[in-house]
């Protein structure tokens, strides 16, 4: 009977998928990919595509899952329990968050970071070594003017893609588009189900890139995500209204600089999210393989509380690519190369 759910599945979810990449693919089929991709991992996917849910249920119980170890670990069994991410990724999610940054600053159009982005900026000071994407919310009605924005963000070289029922994704051109993330993603529901086979899951994403989540006021003082999936995996999470309203500051992150409100007010939120996480580090599910986390706690050392370590050349690919779509990097800000 599994077997004939996935099957039944995987021909249903297939034909989304085709239908969204075609010149069929108005706002009528794209709710239905949108909906229909949701309400099918809902019923067949639960085990796989909802492993980030069943984490994200687990950690807003009371009694939080996670075991603490408060001794340090040497630098070669923390790298080994939390891998660095490849430095293309780095560098793909250090160009994306800039140029994203850029274009919705000069429209007006503010956004925040969360989850692993905000604890970066406010831990490390950049990029998480193991984190493999940049999160940010923006407002709802705003997302649709970001849509507006397709062709000024191919000027720098970056594409759209959907990601049914919780946003917008970001990435660098000649990343994966959502056929190729959709047939990989049904790849490693069937080594997750049928194990027997011994199937080696496949990366969902090589290149890095920034999730833009919408979320909309819904209570006095407060924000909450919007998207099909999201409000309903995070229905625990809610932003303070002046995260969003409150005038921004500029942050240091890595090579680059974040735009966010007050940092008190980020380390409430954070904390609220993620307790103790400004002095441990942990494991959340791996957006490359929908791999469930270990629940352990490990202490973290000051030198642990780098961002992802950029090489000199590392760097000079960094600005390379920023040059050769007529940018500059003066202190961390983009400019152009004309100003």
């Amino acid at each position: 009977m599994i077997r004939k759910r996935i099957s039944l599945g995987l021909y249903f979810i297939l034909i989304l998928a085709f239908l969204s990449q075609t010149a069929l693919a108005g706002k009528i089929t794209d709710q239905i990919y949108k909906k229909g991709l949701v309400l099918y991992a809902q019923m067949v996917l639960a085990e796989s595509f909802f492993s980030h849910a069943k984490w994200v249920d687990k950690t807003s119980e009371e009694a939080i899952p996670y075991k603490k170890l408060n001794t340090f670990l040497a630098d070669e069994d923390f790298y080994e329990k939390f891998p660095l991410i490849d430095a293309e990724r780095a560098i793909d999610i250090y160009y994306v968050t800039a140029v994203t940054q850029m274009i919705l600053r000069k429209q007006g159009l503010k956004t925040l970071p969360v989850g692993g982005t905000m604890l970066g900026l406010l831990r490390n000071k950049g990029l998480l070594p193991h984190d493999d994407d940049a999160d940010f919310v923006i407002r709802e009605n705003d997302l649709e003017k970001v849509l507006e924005l397709r062709q000024e963000f191919a000027k720098y070289k970056l594409a759209f893609r959907r990601a049914p029922g919780i946003g917008l994704q970001i990435y660098p051109v000649g990343g994966e588009s959502n056929l190729v993330m959709t047939s990989r993603l049904l790849w490693n529901t069937a080594a997750e189900f049928i194990k027997f086979l011994n199937m080696d899951k496949k990366d969902l994403t090589q290149r890095g890139f920034v999730d833009l989540m919408p979320v909309r006021h819904y209570e006095e003082g407060f924000f909450r995500y919007s998207g099909l999936f999201a409000e309903e995996v995070w229905w625990h999470v809610t932003f303070p209204e002046n995260l969003l309203q409150n005038d921004y500051e500029e942050y240091d992150f890595g090579p680059i600089k974040l735009w966010g409100p007050d940092r008190k007010i980020m380390e409430e939120t954070i904390l609220k999210e993620y307790p103790d996480s400004l002095d441990y580090c942990m494991q959340t599910v791996d957006h490359r393989h929908t791999t469930s986390p270990d629940y352990v706690l490990v202490r973290l050392s000051k030198a642990q509380k780098k961002p992802f370590p950029l090489s000199s050349q590392d760097l000079e690919v960094l600005e390379a690519r920023f040059l050769e779509v007529g940018l500059v990097l003066n202190k961390g800000v983009l400019e152009s190369r004309a100003d």
